[in-house]
């Protein structure tokens, strides 16, 4: 991402910033690394996707520890090592 864009998008996140009570732009930015917004993108839907993507990011690798079944040895050895407690 060039910094003219990037300066776009955080002049464009500023206006709703307060609005929304969001938490500052650059902390968002380190956590979800925002790329280049297509032109007829809001910047709230961009941070809602990037957001979604890094949940989702997260949650498979979550899912694949807890409901392994065999797809993986590395995987089906991490399960056995979680009981039932730490699971949920």
């Amino acid at each position: 991402m060039t910094d003219l864009q990037l300066k776009e998008i955080k002049k464009e996140y500023e206006k709703i910033k307060d609005k929304y009570n969001l938490p500052d732009f650059n902390l968002l930015n380190a956590e979800f690394e925002f790329k280049p917004m297509q032109v007829d993108s809001s910047v709230i839907k961009h941070i809602a996707r990037r957001m979604g993507e890094k949940v989702i990011y997260f949650s498979r690798g979550i899912d694949a520890v807890l409901f392994s079944f065999g797809n993986s040895l590395v995987l089906s050895y991490e399960n056995k090592m979680l009981d039932e407690e730490e699971k949920k």
